[in-house]
Order: structure tokens, then sequence, then C-alpha cells
């Protein structure tokens, strides 16, 4: 059985979170007084979605004789989505702290769905919105973690 690059780099993210789980999180969060919440939250993450794109491999490669027609864009657009993704980031981290989290990332994830493919609006604020409020609901009462506050902060939790 050929193994995947994708899945090498898979196993070894699952490593680390072991690594993390037993050695790192224990040794240097816990033993410094800090909250292990965070940091076991992101490698359970980490964990969780390295399995399952193991299990999606392992899937996909059974079904190899299931003859599925993609539509790819042509390479140039590609890349020019890369390009568009990478300035848009850039943008993103700048503005973060000028108008606030929810307002940024709200509108960073409209444009990058936007980018990949939906044109359904209604559909793509709704679900920017709504991520970009749980989010920001999960670090700042959930988490006790700070955010960049601006104007939507303000009207929503009177920050």
């Amino acid at each position: 059985m050929k193994i995947n690059k994708n899945v090498i780099i898979a196993l070894g993210l699952i490593f680390f979170c072991i690594f993390n789980y037993f050695y790192l999180i224990p040794d240097q969060v816990i033993k410094h007084g800090s909250s292990p919440y965070y940091p076991l939250i992101v490698i359970t993450f980490i964990l969780f979605f390295s399995i399952l794109y193991i299990i999606l491999a392992i899937i996909k490669k059974n079904n190899e004789n299931v003859i599925i027609q993609e539509y790819r864009y042509p390479k140039r657009l590609d890349n020019l989505r890369v390009i568009i993704t990478m300035i848009l980031l850039i943008l993103y981290v700048s503005l973060i702290e000028v108008f606030g989290f929810i307002l940024t990332t709200t509108i960073t994830l409209i444009v990058s769905i936007f980018l990949y493919g939906s044109r359904d609006y209604f559909k793509m604020g709704l679900i920017s919105f709504s991520f970009a409020l749980i989010l920001s609901y999960v670090f700042r009462i959930l988490l006790h973690s700070t955010l960049p506050g601006g104007i939507l902060e303000q009207l929503i939790f009177g920050w």
C-alpha cells in the first residue's frame, strides 16, 4: 500500500498531539500555573482532524474504482486565488485592531467564501457573521481571553 505524503503529515500531527498531551501540556503549561484549556482544545481539534483525514484517505483508497469527475479551475486561477487570499489575510491582520474582531472576521470570511465559489450572499453573510460571533463569545466568555474590540463589539457586548 502506497502512503500519500499528506497521510504521513497527518500521522506526524497525531504524534505531535500525543507528545503535547502527555509531555508539553503537563510539563510546560500546568506546571507553570497556566490554564490548560486553550492548548487542550487546540490540540484536540488538530488530533480529531488528523484522524479524520486518515480515515477519509483510506475510504478514498478503497473507492478508487469509482470515477468522480471534478471540475478543475485553470491553474492560473488557482494561483491568483492564493495571491488574493494572502493579500486578504494581510489586510485582515492590519485592520483587526481598527475595526475589531467581529467586523473584520465577517468581511474576511465573506470575501473568502465568495473567492472560492459560493454566490449565495445571504448564506455567506449569515455563516460569516455567526461564526465570528460564536468565536468571539468562545474566546471572551469561555476562555477569558481578549480580542481586539471595535464598533460591533461595543454594540453587542458593551465593551
